[in-house]
């Protein structure tokens, strides 16, 4: 799949690095391949560690300038707070998706016993 992609120069991934990015294939289909999904998954949480890393990087080399360290300190404090925004509306999501699909239950005669909580 990634020989599709044309990257220049072409990008090789070892079993390690593969076993890596797809959680040890955890994010694969049945036949070990990734759809557009896990894909789009994978990249964005790729990026995400790179930016990471980058910022860390660039933060320890700014400790002499007060200025720069505190803009750097910033931006990883929104990227925490990003982080929390993003994890909680996945949760809500998952929750709205659980009621949608049927997550509460309901007697022979129709009446709801449960229903799932947001």
């Amino acid at each position: 799949g990634l020989r599709r992609l044309q990257f220049e120069p072409p990008l090789h991934l070892s079993e390690e690095e593969w076993d890596s990015i797809t959680d040890s294939g955890r994010l694969c289909g049945q036949r070990g391949e990734l759809d557009q999904v896990a894909f789009f998954y994978i990249m964005k949480r790729e990026l995400d560690l790179f930016v990471r890393r980058h910022l860390a990087k660039k933060t320890k080399e700014a400790e002499g300038d007060a200025a720069t360290a505190g803009i750097f300190f910033m931006l990883n404090q929104i990227m925490r707070r990003l982080e929390i925004v993003e994890r909680d509306g996945a949760e809500s999501r998952e929750a709205v998706l659980g009621l949608q699909s049927g997550a509460s239950s309901t007697t022979e005669e129709g009446k709801v016993e449960s229903v799932a909580v947001l």
